[in-house]
């Protein structure tokens, strides 16, 4: 795909930490947004995903439950959240796998996770990153390195995304990033968690038949230090072509202001490609709290 650059604005070549800051503090005055969210029923012949906002999305698989990179609160460290998270800890559903993406802060939210490890007993991770996960409360910590898979009423099958995995700049400890793949019922879902572009999708989309492709497309800008582990939106139409999936839902957008492109950017370049292609009705917008059911 040959990406339209004139579709994001230049910016000027000033310091990423300090506007970064500055733009986080304007937001600290801004209330956080709350919108209307549907009613969770989990059904034993539905495929439904709900979004819940940046990376955290609730699949309805077939009667089973999958809960991905979950994070409830309102707040990272200095950074607000601009879209609340739809739903209390008590009224999510019973949870049968919680599935972590990497150990980033706005993806492994230790809080949120000893919150709802009273709703599931298992949680998958990438390699190397159960010490993070200990004394959380999860009775079952299962590590997925690259190319390894853990089936259980779903096959869950682990794929190496084009990110890092360091929790903090000084670790010595090598941490693994996934991407994921779910599989039920002859229906398959990728879920690429935080990613830049890569052949890797490519390579999925020749040995996975994908109905729907979870691709991120927001933190891209300050270039060149963001882009290569982070997506926009052509990157992730690119993406979607690779995987040859049905359907994309984008995710890592609207919620926190990660780098320096306005909150909506990534998702109004994204409806703008898309309302002037013939891929409309593949692309579905999740606000939070939102769902799209399978229509097979």
């Amino acid at each position: 795909m040959m990406f339209e650059e004139k579709l994001i604005p230049p910016r000027p070549p000033t310091s990423f930490v300090f506007k970064l800051l500055y733009r986080n503090l304007k937001d600290f005055l801004r209330p956080t947004r709350k919108i209307y969210a549907e009613k969770i029923i989990i059904q034993p012949n539905k495929l439904k995903i709900w979004a819940f906002g940046h990376a955290t999305i609730l699949i309805n698989f077939f009667g089973k439950t999958i809960l991905t990179d979950p994070i409830l609160s309102n707040w990272l460290p200095f950074i607000k959240r601009h879209i609340a998270f739809p739903f209390s800890a008590e009224e999510l559903p019973h949870i049968d796998f919680i599935v972590l993406s990497h150990a980033h802060h706005d993806h492994l939210h230790k809080t949120t996770l000893r919150r709802l490890s009273r709703k599931t007993s298992t949680i998958i991770i990438p390699k190397n990153c159960s010490d993070l996960v200990l004394g959380l409360g999860f009775q079952q910590v299962i590590e997925l390195d690259w190319g390894k898979s853990y089936i259980n009423d779903i096959a869950i099958r682990s794929f190496k995304s084009h990110h890092w995995g360091l929790r903090y700049p000084w670790e010595k400890i090598e941490r693994g990033y996934n991407a994921y793949v779910f599989e039920r019922n002859n229906k398959t879902i990728f879920f690429a968690g935080d990613t830049g572009y890569g052949s890797f999708f490519r390579e999925v989309g020749k040995s996975e038949r994908i109905d729907y492709a979870i691709l991120p497309i927001g933190a891209y800008n300050d270039p060149p230090t963001f882009l290569p582990h982070h997506m926009d939106a052509r990157h992730a139409l690119a993406a979607f072509k690779d995987l040859k999936a049905k359907h994309l839902i984008p995710i890592h957008w609207g919620n926190f202001r990660l780098s320096l492109e306005p909150i909506d950017e990534p998702i109004h370049i994204l409806k703008k490609i898309t309302n002037s292609s013939n891929i409309s009705s593949q692309v579905h917008i999740l606000e939070n709290g939102q769902s799209f059911c399978d229509p097979d």
